[in-house]
């Protein structure tokens, strides 16, 4: 009853009205819109995207995490008839999914473990339809710390510029899909593209009506979408095949001083091509070595591709990422890929390099328990020599010599 009324008492004081005022111009109108004034597919995607918060200012009370409700008029100075005044500026950067616990963001997001150390991530902050209100109390599993940066990059200038993160958060992210993201190729000059994220920090917004009128740098592209600070590291999306194309990571000065009321939005021509210094930049998703090779590495295993694999393997250990952290959406390792499918000979191959091989999949499963599920007596015996825990229990409490004996394994 007491964490109830806390619960009730702290509501009725953060939860904000979303106002909607006169449009004013961005790169031609404000395409800004709230997630559940998208398209069905556009909220999908959306569903999948999170923002990012210093984990000191997330207020736990019982099962809910409780976050900062200043508002963009208070944090900002806005003039009274600007859009989403009364709406919270809660988060500071974006991000989306690309894995079952593995999240991109902006380089100068996360730029190292220590910032990693300090940073949440949160899912379904936005305005809900029904109340036409942003809950600034929502569900502890909507929160998720950042647990490891596997690869980061901040570095270059202007179209040069190489600005990503790719992190693992602290489990997998429940009733969520990983997005679909380019993988090789750039994007086609004047494709529309959207962009879903936090500008500002407000609640999630999705901003379609983009154009690419910059496409030259192997690193980045240009656009004239409508996008502001707290927008970096939001996915950028191909509108016509969904396809994530990159990373939002600058732009254009967002805000101006109108010397009568305050704060307003930077107003600019659609054309942001003639505008010297104008145009939100963008980082290619295919600049992320991991996202570009990670399924070829998986595929390879599966697939005994003995000409290829040797140097995916090489090439994942020349960039510095645990090979342990090379797995598949459902957070099957190469090892646990090689099991299933009796490879022998590459789990001996990888085996011989540092690797977890406790290392679990999103069921609870090590290598050892594959090799036990699937009758791979002889991988059984070359993980179990390895030093594989045969009690080792996976999320129904199986060990791998339960399931082994279950299915019965002799293992000579």
């Amino acid at each position: 009853m007491k964490y109830l009324k806390q619960i009730l008492i702290i509501s009725s004081l953060i939860t904000i009205t979303a106002v909607d005022a006169s449009q004013k111009i961005v790169y031609g109108i404000d395409n800004r819109i709230e997630t559940f004034q998208a398209s069905e597919a556009q909220q999908v995607l959306a569903k999948s995207t999170a923002g990012m918060i210093d984990t000191l200012k997330v207020i736990k009370v019982a099962n809910y995490g409780v976050m900062p409700p200043s508002s963009l008029e208070r944090t900002y100075g806005m003039c009274k008839d600007e859009r989403f005044i009364d709406q919270p500026t809660s988060v500071s950067c974006s991000g989306f999914l690309v894995g079952p616990d593995l999240l991109v963001t902006a380089g100068h997001c996360i730029t190292n473990q220590d910032a990693c150390d300090k940073k949440s991530w949160v899912f379904d902050y936005k305005i809900q339809e029904k109340s036409n209100k942003a809950n600034l109390m929502l569900p502890i599993e909507n929160f998720y710390q950042c647990k490891k940066v596997i690869e980061a990059r901040l570095e270059g200038f202007r179209d040069q510029a190489r600005d990503y993160s790719l992190i693992q958060l602290d489990r997998p992210v429940k009733g969520r899909a990983p997005l679909k993201y380019r993988v090789k190729g750039k994007i086609q000059d004047m494709a529309s593209v959207m962009v879903i994220g936090h500008p500002t920090g407000l609640p999630q917004k999705v901003s379609p009506g983009g154009t690419v009128y910059v496409n030259k740098s192997d690193y980045s592209f240009v656009t004239n979408l409508d996008t502001f600070g707290g927008n970096s590291g939001s996915a950028v999306f191909n509108e016509e095949t969904s396809l994530i194309e990159g990373i939002l990571v600058r732009g254009a000065k967002d805000y101006i001083e109108d010397k009568e009321c305050g704060t307003r939005v930077n107003q600019v021509e659609e054309d942001a091509a003639s505008k010297p210094g104008y145009g939100e930049s963008v980082s290619r998703i295919t600049d992320i070595f991991y996202l570009q090779n990670r399924d070829a590495l998986l595929k390879s295993v599966a697939s005994f591709d003995y000409q290829n694999f040797p140097t995916l393997l090489n090439n994942f250990k020349e960039s510095k990422i645990p090979l342990s952290l090379v797995y598949d959406n459902d957070k099957n390792t190469i090892l646990h890929i090689a099991a299933q499918k009796n490879n022998v000979y590459f789990a001996k191959i990888i085996l011989e390099n540092e690797f977890d091989i406790e290392a679990k999949n999103i069921y609870g499963e090590t290598p050892l328990h594959i090799a036990a599920k699937y009758n791979r007596n002889t991988m059984y015996t070359v993980l179990k020599q390895a030093g594989a825990n045969t009690e080792a229990k996976n999320n129904s409490g199986l060990t791998a010599n339960q399931i082994k004996n279950l299915f019965s394994i002799s293992i000579k």
